[in-house]
């Protein structure tokens, strides 16, 4: 993984579940006391009624109860109101994220507050003036803020800045009820041009986003907001528009219960088309279909292809395992509508299965730090690679391709390059055309499908199992599922666990206990990479939260598949699904980039707007009141 790409996923740790309402309102409140103590000298310089009713009272309920009306009142008043009209506007936000948006607009005006104050300290300045500016200057401030926040989820910027400012609204009229002076002046002037800089900023990360990319990015950023608060497709839509066209292979190895010497007898006799027959019986009996499609499970939660086994897993009526290819998220589907077109590829390439009853035992070959295990199972060979114990990620589509490539000039028909996805850190790096884990990983390929087809082959037995139980160690609802082969009295096990990639050695430690615990010679254990799960957060590796419950239920789960064994026959074909809308090659790398280059402007971009609204303010409230008081 680049530098870049390290920087852009880490933006995912800002992303979080807003707190309850009640538990957001009531800080607002809390919060609202301390800045009270600022505001008594405004007490003990107003003459309004109500401030000198307030001096009359102990210093500290006076205090607090100023706090509570500048501040706190208007941000209970602000949380439904805000989402009353954000919800008018066409837009949609929840009540808990409006009630947090008061509780931080209270955190910083009470900042500012405090700054002034202190400056105040420093510099020849009367309290209460800098109680009374800062009070107005957060106020206007705000305004912006919620400004900058709300514009990501609503499609018209114009109309969302009423519901922005609210709280500024309200908090000027408690501040001009009791302490009536020419600041609320600045209170407006500093909301103006606190929400252009807003407005400025949202217009430029557009402009780059869609000279980059040709979307929006605010569009993006709003769509992925709905897509996790309230699961909306929308961001499809936006994706549908950008992209390429490609066709993909799709590999299908089925496994079905073994015809007994009468079925074959009877076939010979039948009055219908043996190919026919065949069809019918093979896909009725299937026990275990793995389908691999050149394809990445991606986006992000449902969206796009992100949960691709699932939907692969609900069309075929077996047990179904939809290992990881030699993709990258270029190859991610712009739509789910997509994962149709592949389904249909699948279904097909059953249709016209050669099944046979024997397999060639499998072959473990390494070159540098690349491991192979392999099988070949009639005329269709399945690949699986690994760097484990050290990290790596996806590999890009151009290496797939061509590992596919190298196997067929070595004599496969069928065959599937499986990127077994089982180590991984923070910093794993991708695995790209040209390195030398590239080279590694073709020299392995033409190696091993060399010795497989030069193998013997025998009869084979296998068994199945699979554990969808609701995981909390970042397993999805596909689960853990095993697939035993038996060739020779030569046992593999191909486990496969729905998840995003595993913590570092967890694989080691399964397959030491699979051989020593279920003496069986050869395993591998996969993830699919599904990105279900991967709704707020980029890194949610299997074992993460508790690798002995995985490492256990993976153990089960291959002896069940032991006691499931029985002679079968296997097959494997190749269809093409054509006409499948992914992002492109190279589409990551402008994504990130684009990103790095708005959060890497971002900090410069707020102080220069800040320290430009915030002088302006001053000075402009300067020319035309000349005091506060």
């Amino acid at each position: 993984m680049s530098s870049a790409e390290e920087s852009a996923l880490k933006l995912t740790r800002y992303i979080f579940t807003a707190p309850h309402w009640i538990l957001s309102l009531f800080l607002s409140l809390l919060l609202s006391l301390p800045p009270g103590y600022f505001c008594l000298s405004l007490i003990y310089h107003s003459d309004t009624e109500f401030a000198r009713y307030l001096s009359t009272l102990s210093v500290h309920f006076s205090a607090l109860l100023a706090g509570i009306l500048l501040l706190g009142i208007p941000a209970l008043v602000s949380a439904p109101l805000t989402k009353l009209l954000v919800t008018l506007c066409g837009a949609k936000i929840t009540f808990r994220r409006t009630s947090l948006l008061s509780a931080l607009s209270v955190i910083a005006v009470s900042l500012f507050i405090t700054s002034s104050n202190i400056t105040a300290a420093l510099i020849p300045m009367r309290s209460h003036i800098a109680s009374a500016t800062g009070f107005a200057l957060g106020a206007g401030f705000i305004c912006g803020f919620r400004f900058l926040i709300l514009l990501a989820i609503a499609k018209n910027s114009i109309s969302i800045l009423l519901p922005s400012s609210t709280q500024t609204i309200a908090s000027a009229l408690m501040f001009f009820i009791l302490f009536p002076s020419p600041l609320i002046i600045l209170i407006i002037i500093s909301s103006i041009f606190f929400s252009i800089f807003a407005f400025l900023f949202v217009k430029t990360v557009e402009k780059s986003t869609k000279k980059t990319l040709g979307v929006s990015g605010i569009d993006l950023i709003r769509s992925f907001l709905s897509h996790l608060s309230e699961g909306s497709r929308e961001m499809e839509e936006i994706f549908s528009r950008i992209g390429i066209t490609v066709d993909i292979p799709v590999f299908v190895l089925a496994f079905k219960r073994r015809r007994c010497d009468a079925e074959i007898y009877a076939d010979l006799f039948s009055s219908r088309s043996t190919d026919i027959s065949r069809s019918t019986d093979d896909v009725s009996a299937l026990k275990a279909v793995v389908v691999v499609p050149l394809i990445h499970s991606g986006l992000t939660g449902d969206i796009c292809g992100g949960d691709l086994p699932k939907a692969l897993s609900e069309s075929i009526e077996c047990a179904v395992f939809v290992p990881h290819s030699m993709t990258n998220h270029d190859f991610d589907l712009t739509s789910s509508r997509d994962i149709g077109k592949i389904v249909s590829a699948a279904k097909k390439a059953l249709e016209s299965l050669d099944f046979r009853h024997t397999a060639t035992p499998p072959s473990l070959i390494s070159e540098g730090d690349v491991k192979m295990l392999g099988q070949r199972f009639g005329n269709a060979y399945m690949l699986i690679y690994t760097l484990s114990p050290i990290p790596f990620d996806d590999a890009d589509f151009t290496l797939g391709i061509s590992a596919i490539r190298e196997a067929r000039a070595a004599g496969a028909e069928h065959v599937a390059v499986i990127d077994a996805h089982n180590s991984g850190t923070e910093y794993a790096k991708v695995i790209t055309t040209g390195s030398k884990v590239s080279y590694d990983i073709l020299k392995c390929v033409s190696k091993i499908t060399h010795t497989l087809k030069n193998s013997d082959e025998y009869d084979i037995k296998m068994g199945v199992s699979f554990k969808c139980e609701n995981y909390r160690e970042n397993i999805g609802h596909f689960g853990i599922r095993a697939i035993v082969t038996d060739v020779s009295d030569v046992r593999t096990a191909y486990v496969l666990i729905d998840g995003n990639n595993m913590v570092v050695g967890l694989r080691e430690r399964i397959i030491r206990r699979i051989k020593h615990e279920l003496h069986i010679q050869y395993a591998e254990v996969m993830t699919t990479d599904s990105h279900a799960l991967n709704k707020t957060h980029a890194y949610k590796f299997v074992g993460d939260i508790d690798p002995d419950a995985v490492e256990n239920t993976v153990i089960k789960t291959v002896s069940a598949a032991l006691s499931d064994m029985e002679p079968v026959e296997v097959a494997g074909s190749t269809e093409i699904a054509e006409n499948i809308h992914v992002f492109g090659e190279h589409f990551t790398a402008k994504l990130i980039s684009i990103v790095n280059t708005i959060t890497s402007m971002a900090t410069l971009w707020i102080i220069f707007a800040f320290i430009s609204a915030l002088s302006i303010s001053l000075t402009l409230f300067s020319l035309l009141v000349g005091h506060p008081f």
